[in-house]
C-alpha cells in the first residue's frame, strides 16, 4: 500500500511539474509559427517552421510564449479536408513529408499547442515537379544597385529595365531610378532617361511607355505626381502622354497599341483605380477605386498590371482583405465585355505581378507566396490548373524574388519565363527558366 501511495505521489508531482512548465502566464499567448515548404533533391517535401514574435526595435513583446508541442496537418491531392499527420515535441522545427506525387497540390499547416490552447500557422501549398535549371540573362553586380520591372521586347532582342544611377546636379550628388535598355546582340546596357520607371513595350517593339517624375515637384497636397511618357526608339524622341497633378503607375499598351491602361488616383488622392487613355487625350476609368477602408496604411496597393496581346483582358493585382488578412489578389477586366471584372486568382495567399502568355490566351504567369516564400507559378485560366515553376529553397542560400519591382516576361515563343532575382552571390540578376 505504501509502495502504491509513493507511485501515485510521484505521478502527481510529475503531472504538476508538467502543468507548471506548460502553463501560459496570465496575459500571455502562444506565439504563432510561420511555415515554409521546400522540395528536396529526391522530390519529397521538407517543412520548416519558426516562431515569429512582434518586436519594436530591439525589444520583443514578452507576452508570447513558445508551444509545448506541434501538430502537422495535410490536405492531400483531391481531398476536401485536412488530416493530422503527426504530433511533434517542443523544439522541433522541421519534418520530411515523403511519398508525394508530382504535379499534385499539397497543403500544410502547423498547430502550436500549450496548456489546452492552440494557434494555427499560415497554410502553405506546394506542387512537386521536376526542378528546371535557371539560366542567367544578365547580372548587375554593383553593390546596392536595383534591377526592377524588366520587360523583354516582343522580338526578344532587348530588355527594358529600371536601375539606379548616381549623378551630380546643382553641385549635389543625387541618385535616381532610371530607365535602361539592354541589347542582347551587343551585350550592352544603355541609359534612356533618369527619373523613369515601370517600362512596357508596344506590340511592335518600337516604343516604350513608362512613368516619369523628371522635372516634377510636389503638388499642393504634398504628393509628387507622376506622368506617362513614350520613348520612340527609332526616332529617339520623348513624348508626354499623360500629365497632371495626380499619380499614374504601371502603364501598358492595349493589344492594338491604340490605348494605354494604367493605375491612377485621378478621382481621389492615393485611391487608385484602373484607367484607360487613348492617343487623342480621352481618359476614362475602367474601375474607379480598389480602396478597402479596413486596410492598414503603409502597404503598397498594387505591384503589377498586364494586358493580353491575344484577348482584350487586362490583369491587375491589388491589396484586399481575405479572412481579415491583407493579401494581393489578381483580377481581370474583360474589355470585350465592357470592362467586366472577373476573379483570376483570389486566395488566402498573396498573388501578384500577373503576366499573360503571348501565344496561349489561357496561360497566366504570376508570383505567389503560397509555398511560404515568393515563387513563380503558372495558371490555366480555363481549367484553373496550377503549376509551380520555381522551387527556391529556404534551407540554403538561394535566389529570392522580391515584390518591389517584380515582373515576368515570356521568352522563346512562350516557352520560358524571365524575371529578376536577388542572387545568392550578391547583386541582382535577370534569369530565365524553361517551361
Amino acid at each position: 500500500m505504501k509502495k502504491l501511495s509513493a507511485i501515485i505521489l510521484i505521478f502527481l508531482l510529475f503531472s504538476c511539474e508538467k502543468q507548471y512548465e506548460d502553463a501560459i502566464p496570465e496575459g500571455s499567448s502562444i506565439v504563432r509559427s510561420t511555415l515554409y515548404s521546400d522540395l528536396t533533391d529526391d522530390g519529397n517535401i521538407m517543412l520548416q517552421w519558426g516562431d515569429v514574435r512582434i518586436c519594436n526595435g530591439f525589444n520583443c513583446i514578452r507576452n508570447e510564449v513558445s508551444a509545448s508541442n506541434y501538430e502537422l496537418f495535410v490536405k492531400r491531392p483531391g481531398a476536401q479536408n485536412f488530416e493530422r499527420v503527426i504530433r511533434l515535441p517542443s523544439g522541433t522545427n522541421q519534418f520530411l513529408f515523403g511519398d508525394v506525387s508530382k504535379g499534385e497540390a499539397y497543403e500544410f499547416f502547423i498547430k502550436s499547442n500549450r496548456a489546452g490552447t492552440s494557434v494555427d500557422s499560415n497554410t502553405v501549398m506546394i506542387i512537386p515537379a521536376e526542378v528546371q535549371e535557371i539560366e542567367l540573362v544578365f547580372r548587375l553586380d554593383m553593390s546596392g544597385h536595383a534591377l526592377m520591372h524588366p520587360r523583354l521586347s516582343p522580338l526578344g532582342s532587348k530588355v527594358a529595365y529600371v536601375s539606379d544611377v548616381q549623378f551630380t546636379e546643382a553641385g549635389e550628388e543625387r541618385r535616381a531610378l532610371s530607365l535602361f535598355i539592354w541589347d542582347k546582340e551587343a551585350q550592352q546596357h544603355y541609359l534612356v532617361k533618369r527619373n523613369a520607371n515601370q517600362p512596357n513595350w508596344s506590340s511592335d517593339g518600337k516604343r516604350l511607355i513608362y512613368v516619369t517624375t523628371s522635372g516634377l515637384s510636389q503638388s499642393v497636397q504634398g504628393v509628387l505626381p507622376s506622368h506617362l511618357e513614350i520613348f520612340d526608339l527609332e526616332g529617339e524622341e520623348f513624348t508626354l502622354i499623360s500629365g497632371g497633378f495626380h499619380q499614374q503607375y504601371l502603364p501598358s499598351f492595349s493589344k492594338d497599341d491604340e490605348q494605354v491602361f494604367f493605375y491612377s488616383d485621378s478621382l481621389n488622392r492615393e485611391d487608385f483605380g484602373l484607367w484607360q487613355r487613348d492617343f487623342f487625350g480621352n481618359t476614362s476609368p475602367v474601375f474607379p477605386s480598389f480602396r478597402d477602408p479596413e486596410l492598414l496604411a503603409g502597404m503598397s496597393p498594387f505591384y503589377g498590371l498586364d494586358v493580353s496581346q491575344i484577348t482584350e483582358m487586362v490583369a491587375v493585382d491589388h491589396l484586399q482583405l481575405f479572412n481579415d488578412r491583407p493579401v494581393y489578389h489578381i483580377f481581370g477586366f474583360d474589355m470585350a465585355s465592357g470592362g467586366q471584372k472577373v476573379d483570376l486568382m483570389v486566395s488566402q495567399w498573396s498573388d501578384f505581378s500577373p503576366s499573360f502568355s503571348p501565344v496561349d490566351a489561357n496561360k497566366l504567369a504570376f508570383i505567389s507566396d503560397r509555398s511560404g516564400i515568393s515563387q513563380v507559378w503558372l495558371l490555366d485560366l480555363v481549367s484553373k490548373e496550377l503549376k509551380q515553376v520555381t522551387f527556391f529553397s529556404t534551407q540554403k542560400s538561394d535566389y529570392r524574388i522580391t515584390k518591389i519591382g517584380s515582373s515576368i516576361s515570356w521568352g522563346d515563343d512562350g516557352n520560358s519565363l524571365i524575371f529578376p532575382v536577388s542572387s545568392p552571390r550578391g547583386g541582382r540578376e535577370l534569369v530565365k527558366i524553361p517551361l
